[in-house]
C-alpha cells in the first residue's frame, strides 16, 4: 500500500470513515496484534502477490509510529514478520479457515497516515500553487514546485536569495502558508505544523545540479 490508488488503501479508508468495517474472520487476530505489540491494527487484508500467487496478509496500523515498529529495510524476514506469520497460521488452523492458504505466508506492513497524506499532496491543483504564491507575494520565487509525496518545494531565483530566505522566522512564515495549503486536504487531521518541513531551493541549483529537468529532481 504505496498510494491513495491501491484498493487496500480505498477498503481502509472506508473503515476510517465509518463506512465499513475490518473483516470479522480477521478482528480476533487484529486484537492479538494490538495486545501484543501495543499498536492499533486499522485493517488486515488478504491477497496474493507474483505468478505464483503466494499468500500475502497486509497489516495496515493507523499510524506512521505504529508501522515504523515492524518495518525494518534491512532485514525484512524480521522477528515480528514471523511470529505474525506463525499466530495467523495457527488461527487459521483452529478457526478452520480453509479459504486462506497460507502455505509460504508473506506477511507486509503498512500504514494509513502515510498514505493519507500522500493523498493530499496529490490534491494540491496548480490553483492552490498560484494562490499560494499570490498570498506570499514574494517576488524572489520562481516557481513553488508540487510535490508528489513531501510537502512542495518553493524555490528563489538565485543561491543568494536562497540563503537569505532560508533565515529562521522567514523560512517559518513561509512554511506555514504551504501547510495551511495541505491542511484543507487533511480529511484525517495528521498534518502537524511542527512536523512539516518545506524545502527551499534555488532556479540557480535547480539548473546546475539537476539539469533544469524535473524529473531528475524528483527523483532524487
Amino acid at each position: 500500500m504505496v498510494s491513495p490508488i491501491d484498493e487496500d488503501y480505498k477498503l481502509t479508508k472506508l473503515i476510517k470513515q465509518r463506512k465499513a468495517a475490518i473483516n470479522a474472520e480477521f478482528k480476533p487476530m487484529a486484537d492479538w496484534i494490538d495486545g501484543t505489540y501495543g499498536v492499533r491494527t486499522m485493517n488486515m487484508i488478504y491477497g496474493s502477490i507474483g505468478n505464483d500467487l503466494r499468500p500475502r496478509l497486509n497489516i495496515i496500523f493507523e499510524t506512521d509510529t505504529d508501522c515504523d515498529l515492524f518495518r525494518i529495510p534491512s532485514d525484512l524476514e524480521n522477528t515480528k514478520q514471523h511470529e505474525i506469520a506463525s499466530k495467523f497460521k495457527q488461527f487459521v488452523h483452529d478457526k478452520a479457515l480453509l479459504a486462506y492458504n497460507v502455505s509460504g505466508l508473506f506477511i507486509i506492513f503498512s500504514s494509513f497516515e502515510e498514505v493519507s497524506k500522500i493523498e493530499a499532496y496529490w490534491s494540491v491543483s496548480k490553483d492552490d500553487l498560484d494562490k499560494l504564491r499570490l498570498e506570499l507575494n514574494i517576488g524572489d520565487i520562481w516557481v513553488i514546485h508540487r510535490n508528489m509525496f513531501v510537502p512542495p518545494s518553493v524555490f528563489f531565483y538565485t543561491a543568494a536569495q536562497l540563503s537569505e530566505y532560508s533565515k529562521i522566522e522567514i523560512k517559518n512564515a513561509i512554511t506555514k502558508k504551504c501547510f495551511e495549503m495541505i491542511k484543507k486536504y487533511d480529511e484525517f487531521n495528521y498534518f502537524k505544523i511542527e512536523q512539516f518541513d518545506v524545502e527551499f531551493d534555488s532556479k540557480e541549483n535547480f539548473e546546475n545540479y539537476y539539469k533544469g529537468n524535473w524529473f531528475n529532481y524528483d527523483r532524487r
